[in-house]
């Protein structure tokens, strides 16, 4: 999970973006346990059970999750749009 930006018309070094690519993927592959993926769903039920213990409230809750949900339909919408942003 990597991201690639690049400015509007600006060039990229595309052979040194495929390289980072290569590398990290490599390295993601050897080391499984410390994926991105494995990593936040490891921290994510670390603080549900730490919030069963101690009886606080679990985080994120409902509220960001929808605030979430809003800015990637916003982020979506903006594609869509070839670039065209709006506020929520």
């Amino acid at each position: 999970m990597a991201l690639h930006l690049e400015k509007n018309g600006a060039s990229q070094n595309h052979a040194s973006a495929f390289l980072l690519d290569i590398v990290t993927l490599g390295y993601r592959g050897f080391k499984r346990s410390e994926s991105m993926g494995r990593a936040s769903i490891r921290a994510a039920l670390t603080k549900f059970v730490d919030s069963l213990r101690t009886g606080n409230p679990f985080t994120p809750r409902f509220r960001d999750g929808f605030q979430n949900a809003l800015w990637i339909a916003a982020a979506a919408r903006s594609i869509a749009s070839n670039g065209a942003s709006e506020r929520v």
